[in-house]
């Protein structure tokens, strides 16, 4: 994993790697995603579980493209700081 890529994109984009690593790290994503407030909860789970593309995502929310864009950035922003806060705890 590089240094620009986050847990949550390593998760989703490397469900193989490992038989028990992924699971667990797949577990710890929908959990911080589950966190998240209201606004970017469900686009999240559109987004970076279900996989969705953006314009999609814009029809099942009813929200213009450009605010589900903005909304997916600002919720991985969250998502980030969740997970690294997660791993830190977990990490002696």
């Amino acid at each position: 994993m590089n240094g620009t890529q986050d847990l949550s994109e390593y998760a989703v984009e490397h469900p193989q790697e490992d038989s028990s690593e992924p699971a667990a790290m797949q577990s710890l994503v929908r959990a911080a995603i589950g966190q998240l407030p209201d606004t970017y909860k469900k686009i999240m789970l559109l987004r970076e579980v279900d996989r969705l593309p953006y314009d999609q995502i814009a029809v099942q929310t009813g929200l213009p493209v450009g605010t589900v864009k903005s909304r997916v950035n600002r919720g991985r922003a969250l998502l980030h700081k969740k997970l690294h806060s997660i791993r830190d705890q977990l990490t002696p």
